[in-house]
């Protein structure tokens, strides 16, 4: 039996210092602890994490204990691990004064937070640029914000550089955004929980070939704001829920190319996808594919105000009780394919063209909640032309009530 826990003893061990590159140290911050140089030991660990981060060096690991800990701090050697000894609810990290960044990435592939293990980062709002956590440079890669909590910042996460990885956080009452991905590529944010009261939920501005996937977003002005400069981006089983303030969008797509719009849950905005062509602009090509947009004022609306918008493609989509339109095609937009929606439930039209031209939708279902199903608008401007029956289908949301009352 003593052999056995031995060996069990060693098994432990042995993971414990596997987790760590070789030569790399932890390092542990406790509020009753010393000042550097010297701290960092469990017997005598660092006092904050400023003292901590003097002596750490590559591919350290800093556990930080239970507390609040009131400071700036910039980390500036590569692959550094920030984590907390028993999770977010006991580890805050406040910003001094409000002011500035709580942590500053400034080298290739740190580390904050992970699953159980992450921070709360908390009041950063004093000034226009203050954030949670924030890549200072552009030239910082593989960044990982994952597990952690973030609380009344300006910006929770604002990241710059390449193939950064935020997963897994809870953003609340972010006053600009929740996540910023100002610059950069092959990013990715997936399963984050954003409570707002307004502002973004995710802003992607210059980006290319980021993956924003199956997030949470609840009371933001524009839940996926996606900037013109952007392209090749994907969004992907979100959910958006809730919007506030003037003209909310679940997700909103401006002069921004390649943008793939697909399966995300789009509900009680004014708009539940919007993609615009402004001056200066290209949208297309533009996929918005197998989406649900739910009781908002319009489902999804595609406008140019410059030029023709031809490669763009809405199709799969199921739009129910949005209160004007399913679908509205306004100004120059050339959609090459409006296919297989389902659009019922609308107050006044399932489908809108405000443009000057004939535009063709195909096998899609059509219907007025509680009315006649198959009836589309016809805009003054232009005309929709159905090329199939799919039309006249009876209207399943219709169907499907009958039967729960029998």
């Amino acid at each position: 039996m003593r052999v056995i826990c031995l060996v069990r003893l060693g098994i432990a061990l042995a993971l414990v210092f596997l987790q760590l590159p070789a030569g790399a140290k932890t390092i542990y911050v406790e509020k009753w602890g010393g000042p550097a140089p010297g701290c960092g030991s469990k017997l005598l660990p660092c006092g904050g994490v400023s003292s901590a981060l003097f002596d750490a060096r590559r591919n350290d690991r800093i556990i930080v204990g239970p507390g609040s800990f009131t400071g700036n701090y910039d980390i500036n050697v590569e692959g550094l691990r920030l984590e907390s000894a028993h999770g977010p609810n006991v580890t805050i990290l406040r910003a001094n004064g409000g002011i500035g960044r709580i942590i500053g990435v400034n080298q290739r592939n740190i580390r904050i937070g992970r699953t159980g293990r992450g921070l709360t980062f908390a009041f950063a709002n004093g000034s226009a640029t203050a954030s949670g956590v924030q890549e200072v440079s552009p030239q910082v890669t593989g960044t990982r914000v994952e597990g952690n909590v973030f609380i009344s910042n300006n910006y929770g996460i604002w990241l710059l550089g390449e193939n950064s990885l935020v997963r897994n956080n809870l953003l609340q009452d972010s006053g600009i955004a929740g996540i910023y991905v100002e610059t950069g590529s092959q990013v990715q944010v997936r399963d984050n929980r954003i409570i707002q009261q307004a502002g973004m939920g995710i802003g992607l501005g210059s980006v290319a070939s980021a993956i924003v996937q199956n997030n949470f977003i609840s009371g933001a002005n524009k839940g996926i704001l996606v900037y013109s400069g952007s392209h090749g981006n994907r969004l992907l089983a979100n959910a958006i829920v809730n919007g506030k303030g003037v003209n909310p969008a679940a997700i909103q797509v401006e002069n921004v190319q390649g943008t793939r719009v697909d399966g995300n849950v789009a509900t009680m905005g004014t708009w539940g996808v919007i993609a615009q062509q402004v001056a200066g602009g290209q949208i297309d090509p533009l996929y918005v594919v197998n989406n649900a947009v739910v009781a908002n004022l319009a489902g999804i609306v595609l406008n140019s105000s410059v030029a023709n918008v031809y490669d763009a493609r809405i199709e799969n989509n199921m739009g129910y009780s949005n209160a004007i339109y399913g679908v509205d095609i306004q100004g120059s937009a050339r959609p090459s394919s409006i296919a297989r929606n389902n659009l019922v439930g609308v107050a006044t039209a399932s489908l809108r063209n405000a443009t000057a031209t004939t535009l063709e939708h195909r096998q899609s279902f059509l219907g007025l909640y509680g009315g006649s199903p198959g009836i589309e608008y016809t805009a003054p401007q232009g005309v929709f032309s159905a090329t199939s029956t799919e039309a006249t289908r009876p209207n399943p949301f219709k169907a499907a009530r009958a039967a729960r009352m029998m």
